[in-house]
């Protein structure tokens, strides 16, 4: 079976961003390989869930065994292909809408085939979740997805319009993330932390 790769992207990596990395591993059964990771502290963390590289994905892997999830790809990504490529995906938040960054950061410049899983914008860990059930050999219309959720905390309300794919009836994501909006809500500066430099 191929890999299922994120290649950071960000230019820090704040709270957010590594609950996404970890939650990642935790929900996909394909091997998980995080690259371009250039903090020791976040690559220490990471090992305990894949391999991590410091390296790019392309530096790491055959460049003809790559395969690019963008959003804004074309055609749309078939089991066959999952399973014949590794497959790399942005390690980018999420902007609404979105601006397009893994075809500028990633599918453009590297010249790399790119297919979509549809046309919602996931998370990080939503769309290794849903590779890796392509690997596995499912289909895209095989899969159930929700567009937009609302967590509610005491005395607020997050909406996080992404396209959320649906687990044992129940929206995919990270607990940890799930806890902290009902706590903090998204707005807090908590969310604004650069990871590596916590205490």
């Amino acid at each position: 079976m191929r890999n299922i790769v994120i290649e950071h992207l960000e230019d820090h990596y704040s709270p957010w961003l590594i609950y996404e990395y970890i939650h990642a591993a935790q929900v996909s059964r394909c091997r998980v390989i995080y690259t371009n990771i250039g903090d020791t502290r976040v690559a220490r963390i990471l090992s305990r869930y894949g391999e991590v590289y410091s390296q790019h994905a392309w530096e790491v892997l055959p460049r003809e065994s790559i395969m690019v999830l963008d959003p804004n790809a074309e055609e749309t990504l078939s089991s066959r292909e999952a399973g014949a490529y590794n497959l790399l995906i942005g390690g980018i938040l999420g902007d609404y809408p979105p601006r397009g960054r893994t075809r500028e950061l990633l599918t453009e410049p590297l010249g790399l085939p790119a297919r979509s899983i549809g046309e919602g914008q996931y998370s990080i860990d939503g769309a290794v979740y849903v590779a890796c059930q392509l690997q596995m050999g499912m289909e895209l219309r095989e899969i159930r997805y929700i567009d937009g959720l609302t967590v509610k905390g005491a005395d607020h309300e997050v909406h996080l319009p992404y396209r959320y794919p649906v687990v044992e009836g129940r929206p995919l994501l990270s607990p940890v993330i799930r806890r902290i909006l009902e706590v903090e809500g998204v707005f807090s500066e908590y969310w604004l932390r650069d990871f590596c430099g916590v205490k």
